[in-house]
């Protein structure tokens, strides 16, 4: 059982409960979305699957992109710029 839990099973865990959150009827209300209804994303490592992610995410109503993090410069700067302005940024 160890060696099920790696970087590919949460990943895979994770893509299954966000098509699951968009296969749900996932809506907002008329006021805009409640605080229970909100997912705030925060993405670390923001490199080629990563960047691909976070246009899936931003696709998904109620989904915003709140930080990302990343060591290089280049990567942090595309992410950011993907992540919108009120994102926060940093590189620890």
């Amino acid at each position: 059982m160890a060696g099920k839990h790696n970087r590919r099973y949460f990943l895979a865990q994770a893509g299954l409960g966000v098509a699951g959150l968009a296969l749900g009827g996932y809506q907002a209300t008329a006021r805009g979305y409640a605080a229970n209804e909100a997912i705030q994303v925060g993405c670390i490592g923001t490199g080629g699957r990563c960047l691909q992610l976070m246009h899936w995410l931003q696709q998904l109503p109620g989904v915003k992109i709140v930080a990302v993090c990343d060591v290089w410069d280049t990567r942090l700067a595309q992410a950011r710029d993907l992540a919108g302005p009120d994102a926060w940024a940093t590189k620890d």
